[in-house]
């Protein structure tokens, strides 16, 4: 399946955030076969919120990047208000939808991964 959302180079990164007031940025790897549950919820997504952008770094693609988060595992989806990151969860499970929702209501989605790890 390939992903629908778009690539994003870190480098412009800041620009990509400022297009909606919210984003969610998945980072994965292309051997990663976890990374396409995660691409399947977010494209289901992309068609029914409009408030929100999409984007998908590849950490292999971009290391540095993947440090400077940093990114522990695979698959993991950064939650942006405006340009500020407000939360990064790893797992496979996470609930994308309901994450991004807290983010809407000014909170911030449980980042102790105990729930993506079930």
């Amino acid at each position: 399946m390939a992903v629908e959302y778009p690539k994003v180079d870190p480098a412009k990164l800041d620009q990509f955030l400022r297009t909606r007031p919210y984003s969610v940025i998945h980072l994965d790897a292309s051997w990663n076969d976890q990374r396409i549950p995660v691409q399947e919820r977010i494209n289901s997504l992309i068609r029914k919120i409009d408030d929100t952008s999409f984007g998908y770094i590849d950490i292999d693609v971009h290391q540095d990047h993947a440090k400077a988060i940093p990114v522990m595992n695979v698959p993991t989806c950064c939650y942006y208000r405006g340009p500020e990151l407000v939360a990064t969860v790893i797992g496979m499970q996470q609930d994308i939808e309901s994450n991004l929702q807290l983010v809407r209501d000014g909170g911030t989605p449980d980042t102790s991964n105990l729930l993506s790890r079930k």
